[in-house]
């Protein structure tokens, strides 16, 4: 519990602190109730910005997949859509943009067919990510796609989280030429051009 209330509170060193105490306690019990809790601290391992933690965190969220089938090989969609989205995470924190936008990608395209209740939620995410990725990649417009799309969920479905996406949208605006033309452009065009950027991409 103190681990996940942590990494919410952005305050990743006491996640990992209460993670490790958490998890050492369940192993020392032999409980087999530990996936939640080791899935909660690789997060806070993923998110911390330390090179080592975020090599462990890769290497929990691959599960013993190649990363290079991950990479290179077809989407596997019997794997749920934060398989790929926690391991483009990673390379994304690693300035491994490239391949992160291909983990993204299919993150996106199979959150689409996921029908779990927090699916919105999560379209949220990975619309987000894809967005401080393809703003760092000097990709305005397609930035600010899935900014809006990410804005668009999280109005709906998790207002709290929207001010930092809506304060990075703003900065990127300042560098989009065309950004008084992409504000007319309707939702529901934005989220089938997202779409469409994904798997065109995907299958080039």
């Amino acid at each position: 519990m103190y681990c996940k209330y942590y990494w919410n509170k952005l305050d990743y060193e006491k996640s990992i602190e209460w993670g490790d105490k958490g998890l050492l306690l369940l192993k020392q019990s032999e409980a087999d109730i530990t996936v939640d809790i080791e899935h909660t601290l690789y997060l806070a391992k993923r998110d911390s910005r330390n090179k080592e933690r975020i090599k462990e965190a890769l290497d929990f969220f691959l599960r013993g997949y190649s990363l290079y089938d991950i990479i290179n090989d077809n989407i596997q969609e019997e794997l749920p859509s934060y398989f790929y989205g926690n391991i483009g995470r990673c390379l994304y924190l690693s300035n491994d943009f490239n391949n992160a936008l291909i983990c993204y990608q299919k993150t996106f395209t199979l959150v689409y067919k996921e029908e779990i209740s927090n699916r919105y939620i999560n379209r949220g995410y990975i619309a987000y990510w894809l967005g401080q990725l393809l703003n760092k990649m000097g990709d305005y417009k397609n930035a600010y796609f899935f900014y809006s799309i990410c804005i668009f969920y999280w109005k709906r479905y998790s207002p709290h989280r929207i001010s930092r996406v809506e304060d990075e949208l703003v900065i990127l605006l300042r560098e989009t030429p065309e950004a008084t033309e992409l504000k007319k452009i309707d939702i529901d065009i934005i989220e089938g051009l997202c779409k469409s950027y994904c798997s065109n991409t995907i299958s080039s």
